[in-house]
Protein backbone atom coordinates (compact mmCIF):
# COMPACT_ATOMS: atom_id res chain seq x y z
CA UNK A 1 0.00 0.00 0.00
CA UNK A 2 2.75 2.56 0.69
CA UNK A 3 4.54 1.83 -2.13
CA UNK A 4 1.08 2.66 -4.00
CA UNK A 5 1.30 6.01 -2.43
CA UNK A 6 4.58 6.58 -3.40
CA UNK A 7 4.00 6.34 -6.95
CA UNK A 8 0.64 8.98 -6.80
CA UNK A 9 2.72 11.21 -5.12
CA UNK A 10 5.47 11.12 -8.16
CA UNK A 11 2.98 11.26 -10.82
CA UNK A 12 1.82 14.41 -8.87
CA UNK A 13 5.17 16.03 -9.76
CA UNK A 14 6.59 15.66 -6.22
CA UNK A 15 10.38 15.00 -6.64
CA UNK A 16 11.38 12.24 -4.58
CA UNK A 17 12.86 10.83 -1.80
CA UNK A 18 9.83 11.76 0.29
CA UNK A 19 9.12 11.17 3.60
CA UNK A 20 7.26 7.59 4.67
CA UNK A 21 3.31 8.24 4.34
CA UNK A 22 1.28 6.37 6.31
CA UNK A 23 -2.45 5.08 6.05
CA UNK A 24 -4.73 7.71 7.17
CA UNK A 25 -2.50 11.07 6.76
CA UNK A 26 -4.25 13.29 4.66
CA UNK A 27 -3.12 13.74 0.43
CA UNK A 28 -0.48 16.02 0.20
CA UNK A 29 -1.16 19.68 -1.16
CA UNK A 30 0.34 20.36 -4.60
CA UNK A 31 0.89 24.16 -5.31
CA UNK A 32 0.66 25.29 -8.68
CA UNK A 33 3.79 26.66 -10.01
CA UNK A 34 3.31 30.64 -9.62
CA UNK A 35 1.84 32.95 -12.28
CA UNK A 36 4.04 34.66 -14.72
CA UNK A 37 3.61 38.07 -15.62
CA UNK A 38 1.93 38.74 -19.39
CA UNK A 39 4.22 40.55 -21.58
CA UNK A 40 3.10 43.66 -23.40
CA UNK A 41 1.65 42.62 -27.02
CA UNK A 42 3.38 45.06 -29.73
CA UNK A 43 1.55 47.79 -30.45
CA UNK A 44 -0.12 48.01 -26.81
CA UNK A 45 -0.77 51.73 -25.17
CA UNK A 46 0.97 51.94 -21.66
CA UNK A 47 -0.83 54.99 -20.89
CA UNK A 48 -4.96 54.92 -19.44
CA UNK A 49 -6.50 56.47 -21.98
CA UNK A 50 -6.79 55.50 -25.60
CA UNK A 51 -5.37 57.58 -29.03
CA UNK A 52 -7.15 59.99 -30.82
CA UNK A 53 -8.41 58.46 -34.21
CA UNK A 54 -8.63 60.49 -37.24
CA UNK A 55 -10.47 58.90 -40.53
CA UNK A 56 -10.30 55.43 -38.71
CA UNK A 57 -6.75 55.74 -38.60
CA UNK A 58 -4.93 55.71 -35.13
CA UNK A 59 -2.92 59.02 -34.06
CA UNK A 60 0.36 57.80 -32.17
CA UNK A 61 0.55 60.76 -30.39
CA UNK A 62 3.68 61.43 -27.76
CA UNK A 63 2.16 63.74 -25.38
CA UNK A 64 -1.44 63.87 -24.60
CA UNK A 65 -1.82 66.96 -26.92
CA UNK A 66 -3.35 67.01 -30.75
CA UNK A 67 -3.29 70.54 -33.05
CA UNK A 68 -6.31 69.80 -35.92
CA UNK A 69 -5.35 71.66 -39.34
CA UNK A 70 -7.91 71.95 -41.63
CA UNK A 71 -7.84 72.98 -44.89
CA UNK A 72 -10.67 75.32 -46.29
CA UNK A 73 -9.67 76.79 -49.61
CA UNK A 74 -12.12 77.50 -52.26
CA UNK A 75 -11.81 73.53 -53.44
CA UNK A 76 -12.78 71.93 -50.02
CA UNK A 77 -16.46 73.62 -51.04
CA UNK A 78 -16.79 71.16 -53.89
CA UNK A 79 -18.45 67.76 -53.15
CA UNK A 80 -19.33 68.79 -49.64
CA UNK A 81 -15.88 68.06 -48.63
CA UNK A 82 -15.80 70.76 -46.20
CA UNK A 83 -18.93 69.74 -44.23
CA UNK A 84 -17.23 66.25 -44.21
CA UNK A 85 -13.88 66.79 -43.19
CA UNK A 86 -15.00 68.95 -40.45
CA UNK A 87 -17.53 66.45 -39.30
CA UNK A 88 -14.20 64.45 -38.70
CA UNK A 89 -12.53 67.18 -36.92
CA UNK A 90 -15.33 67.43 -34.63
CA UNK A 91 -15.68 63.27 -34.33
CA UNK A 92 -11.87 63.21 -33.72
CA UNK A 93 -11.71 66.02 -30.83
CA UNK A 94 -15.32 65.30 -29.39
CA UNK A 95 -13.73 61.39 -28.52
CA UNK A 96 -10.73 62.75 -26.63
CA UNK A 97 -10.34 62.18 -22.49
CA UNK A 98 -10.53 65.45 -20.50
CA UNK A 99 -6.97 64.44 -19.73
CA UNK A 100 -5.93 65.55 -22.79
CA UNK A 101 -5.19 69.20 -24.70
CA UNK A 102 -6.07 70.57 -28.29
CA UNK A 103 -6.78 72.86 -30.63
CA UNK A 104 -7.71 73.51 -34.16
CA UNK A 105 -6.57 75.56 -37.28
CA UNK A 106 -8.07 76.44 -40.28
CA UNK A 107 -6.61 77.73 -43.48
CA UNK A 108 -6.95 79.14 -46.91
CA UNK A 109 -4.81 82.14 -48.10
CA UNK A 110 -5.29 83.31 -43.88
CA UNK A 111 -4.31 81.19 -41.25
CA UNK A 112 -6.75 80.95 -38.52
CA UNK A 113 -6.48 79.46 -34.92
CA UNK A 114 -9.07 79.03 -32.39
CA UNK A 115 -6.74 79.59 -29.19
CA UNK A 116 -3.25 81.03 -28.47
CA UNK A 117 -2.45 77.50 -26.28
CA UNK A 118 -3.77 74.24 -26.40
CA UNK A 119 -6.53 73.93 -24.69
CA UNK A 120 -8.21 71.19 -21.88
CA UNK A 121 -10.46 68.43 -23.88
CA UNK A 122 -13.58 69.36 -21.42
CA UNK A 123 -17.18 69.54 -22.72
CA UNK A 124 -16.91 73.03 -22.81
CA UNK A 125 -13.77 73.63 -25.31
CA UNK A 126 -15.28 70.90 -27.68
CA UNK A 127 -18.31 72.78 -27.56
CA UNK A 128 -16.90 75.88 -28.31
CA UNK A 129 -14.50 74.09 -30.95
CA UNK A 130 -17.60 72.71 -32.46
CA UNK A 131 -19.12 75.98 -33.12
CA UNK A 132 -16.26 77.57 -34.26
CA UNK A 133 -15.63 75.01 -37.16
CA UNK A 134 -19.52 74.97 -38.26
CA UNK A 135 -18.34 79.04 -38.86
CA UNK A 136 -16.16 78.36 -41.86
CA UNK A 137 -16.75 78.57 -45.74
CA UNK A 138 -14.76 77.57 -48.02
CA UNK A 139 -12.71 80.29 -50.06
CA UNK A 140 -9.40 81.70 -51.56
CA UNK A 141 -6.08 79.86 -51.85
CA UNK A 142 -4.05 77.07 -50.29
CA UNK A 143 -1.20 78.14 -47.76
CA UNK A 144 -0.41 74.61 -46.40
CA UNK A 145 3.28 75.91 -45.39
CA UNK A 146 2.44 78.27 -43.10
CA UNK A 147 -0.50 76.63 -41.34
CA UNK A 148 1.20 74.09 -40.50
CA UNK A 149 4.13 76.22 -39.84
CA UNK A 150 1.73 78.17 -37.20
CA UNK A 151 0.51 74.58 -35.38
CA UNK A 152 4.35 73.89 -35.15
CA UNK A 153 4.65 76.88 -33.09
CA UNK A 154 3.06 75.21 -30.14
CA UNK A 155 5.98 73.97 -29.00
CA UNK A 156 4.49 71.65 -26.31
CA UNK A 157 2.53 69.84 -28.83
CA UNK A 158 3.66 66.90 -30.62
CA UNK A 159 1.21 65.70 -32.51
CA UNK A 160 -0.43 67.40 -35.86
CA UNK A 161 -2.76 66.40 -38.24
CA UNK A 162 -3.70 68.23 -41.43
CA UNK A 163 -6.31 67.41 -43.79
CA UNK A 164 -6.05 69.11 -47.76
CA UNK A 165 -7.75 68.66 -50.56
CA UNK A 166 -5.55 71.18 -52.60
CA UNK A 167 -1.83 71.82 -53.84
CA UNK A 168 -0.06 74.66 -52.23
CA UNK A 169 -0.21 77.68 -54.00
CA UNK A 170 0.26 80.69 -51.25
CA UNK A 171 1.90 81.99 -48.42
CA UNK A 172 5.48 81.56 -49.39
CA UNK A 173 7.00 83.17 -52.66
CA UNK A 174 8.12 81.53 -55.59
CA UNK A 175 11.37 82.51 -57.53
CA UNK A 176 10.45 83.92 -60.73
CA UNK A 177 9.39 81.61 -64.13
CA UNK A 178 12.86 80.83 -65.56
CA UNK A 179 12.30 79.95 -68.98
CA UNK A 180 11.40 76.86 -70.53
CA UNK A 181 9.65 76.02 -67.09
CA UNK A 182 6.10 74.77 -67.66
CA UNK A 183 2.97 74.72 -64.77
CA UNK A 184 3.70 71.27 -63.70
CA UNK A 185 7.53 72.14 -62.74
CA UNK A 186 6.47 75.55 -60.78
CA UNK A 187 4.08 73.45 -59.02
CA UNK A 188 6.65 70.93 -57.87
CA UNK A 189 8.90 73.73 -56.70
CA UNK A 190 6.47 75.69 -54.77
CA UNK A 191 6.11 72.06 -52.99
CA UNK A 192 8.98 71.98 -52.07
CA UNK A 193 9.25 75.27 -50.67
CA UNK A 194 6.08 74.34 -48.59
CA UNK A 195 7.77 71.67 -47.67
CA UNK A 196 11.09 72.98 -45.93
CA UNK A 197 8.84 75.92 -44.43
CA UNK A 198 7.56 72.96 -42.66
CA UNK A 199 10.62 71.23 -41.90
CA UNK A 200 12.53 74.77 -40.74
CA UNK A 201 9.53 75.31 -38.05
CA UNK A 202 9.48 71.44 -36.75
CA UNK A 203 11.92 72.43 -34.12
CA UNK A 204 10.36 69.98 -31.42
CA UNK A 205 10.12 67.17 -33.95
CA UNK A 206 6.23 66.83 -33.72
CA UNK A 207 4.73 64.00 -35.89
CA UNK A 208 2.69 65.15 -38.74
CA UNK A 209 0.19 62.72 -40.06
CA UNK A 210 -1.24 63.69 -43.60
CA UNK A 211 -4.56 62.98 -44.45
CA UNK A 212 -5.56 64.03 -48.60
CA UNK A 213 -8.87 64.64 -49.36
CA UNK A 214 -9.26 63.12 -53.35
CA UNK A 215 -5.75 64.07 -53.82
CA UNK A 216 -3.94 62.71 -56.38
CA UNK A 217 -0.53 63.86 -58.59
CA UNK A 218 1.62 66.07 -57.34
CA UNK A 219 -0.49 66.95 -54.54
CA UNK A 220 -0.57 63.47 -53.07
CA UNK A 221 2.91 63.58 -53.13
CA UNK A 222 3.35 66.76 -51.71
CA UNK A 223 1.00 65.09 -48.78
CA UNK A 224 3.52 62.00 -48.30
CA UNK A 225 6.44 64.18 -48.51
CA UNK A 226 5.29 66.14 -45.57
CA UNK A 227 4.80 63.03 -43.40
CA UNK A 228 7.89 61.22 -44.55
CA UNK A 229 9.89 64.72 -43.56
CA UNK A 230 8.15 64.44 -39.84
CA UNK A 231 7.95 61.17 -38.79
CA UNK A 232 4.50 60.64 -39.68
CA UNK A 233 1.65 58.92 -42.22
CA UNK A 234 -0.36 59.86 -45.05
CA UNK A 235 -3.68 58.44 -46.00
CA UNK A 236 -5.40 59.13 -48.81
CA UNK A 237 -9.45 60.02 -47.64
CA UNK A 238 -12.94 60.23 -49.76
Amino acid sequence: MAMSLLVVIAQQGLDLPVSPVKLGDPAPIVQAPPRLPEPDLPGDDPRDTPLPTFYGEEIDAETDSIIYVLDISCSMGDHYRLDRARNEVIRSFSALPESWKFNVICYSAPVYWLWRSTKAANPENKARASAWLLNWNAHSCTGTGPAVAKALSYRDNHSVVVLTDGHPNYGVPLPPKPGGHNNTQQQVLGAELHRKVIRDANLQGARIDMFGLDTTGPTRAFCQGVAADNGGHYVDVH
